[in-house]
């Protein structure tokens, strides 16, 4: 499977584990960031990037390094500012969030040999004609030197 699926597989189960009042609690998670946004909020899947190589004795390949981004978003409700400002803290509030999974399960349940978030870029984005603030978290999936 690829990094990119196991992120969603991760992603799409801890989401419907967490309780009200958890950032993430009742957000949308994308398989990719061409699916239609339907709720306010959410987190997308992007794509990935890496090396491929065989694993010791040669018999079988996997993907190593990959570079993958996940774009955590919130739409932004209103013409103000302040609406603006909400939108970008409730983006930074799902990213941190994120991140924590990937802190507290760096395997993605046993699905990946390591993973880590690296860098949180935040800023805004017109999605289907609709202003959200979004905050895209780059991340490395199965880094070399990691081992199962």
């Amino acid at each position: 499977m690829s990094a990119e699926n196991d992120t969603f597989g991760f992603l799409e189960e801890a989401v419907a584990a967490v309780v009200p009042g958890n950032a993430l609690y009742g957000i949308e998670v994308h398989e990719t960031v061409y699916q239609t946004i339907k709720k306010d909020c959410g987190v997308r899947v992007g794509n990935g990037e890496s090396q491929l190589a065989p694993l010791p004795g040669g018999g079988a390949i996997e993907e190593f390094d990959c570079l993958l981004s996940l774009v955590c978003f919130a739409r932004v409700t209103g013409a103000d500012k302040t609406d603006r400002v909400m939108a970008r803290d409730q983006a930074m509030d799902i990213a941190k969030a994120v991140s924590m999974l990937f802190l507290t399960d760096s395997s993605m349940g046993e699905r990946v040999r390591d993973s880590r978030v690296l860098n949180a870029r935040r800023g805004f984005d017109s999605i289907g004609s609709q202003p959200f603030a979004v905050c895209e978290l780059q991340m490395v999936v199965n880094e070399t030197g990691q081992q199962k």
